[in-house]
C-alpha cells in the first residue's frame, strides 16, 4: 500500500494526508511520510497528542475543535512546538468566535 501511495502521488501530483485514526500506528504514520504522505488526518485531540508525541508535526483534526479543554491542549502543543502545522475544520460562526477567544490574532500561532 505504501508503494501504491507513493506512486499515486506522483502521477496526479496530490498532496495525501491519511487517515491515521484508522490504525493509530505511529510507526506506519512515519512510513507514510517517507513514502510521500503530506500529513496525517486524525479524529480527537488525544489522537492528536499521540501522533505528536510520536513527531509528526503535521497533522489535520477532521473535525471541528471544540471545547475549551481540547483547544487549550492544541495551543500548547502549538506553543511549544513551532514545527508542528495543525489544521482543523470549522463549520460554524460561533466556533470561529470560540477559537478567537483561545487563539486570538496577536496570539502569534495562527490555526490552519
Amino acid at each position: 500500500n505504501l508503494r501504491w501511495m507513493q506512486r499515486f502521488i506522483s502521477k496526479y501530483q496530490v498532496k495525501l494526508a491519511p487517515h491515521g485514526k484508522t490504525t493509530m500506528a505511529p510507526k506506519l504514520f512515519h512510513k507514510q511520510f517517507e513514502h510521500g504522505a503530506w500529513a496525517i488526518t486524525l479524529a480527537t485531540v488525544h489522537q492528536v497528542q499521540v501522533a505528536h508525541a510520536a513527531g509528526i508535526r503535521r497533522i489535520i483534526l477532521a473535525n471541528q475543535l471544540i471545547g475549551k479543554t481540547n483547544m487549550m491542549i492544541i495551543r500548547q502543543l502549538l506553543d511549544e512546538d513551532p514545527e508542528l502545522d495543525f489544521y482543523c475544520l470549522i463549520d460554524s460562526s460561533i466556533n470561529v468566535e470560540q477559537l478567537a477567544q483561545v487563539f486570538p490574532s496577536e496570539h502569534g500561532r495562527r490555526l490552519q
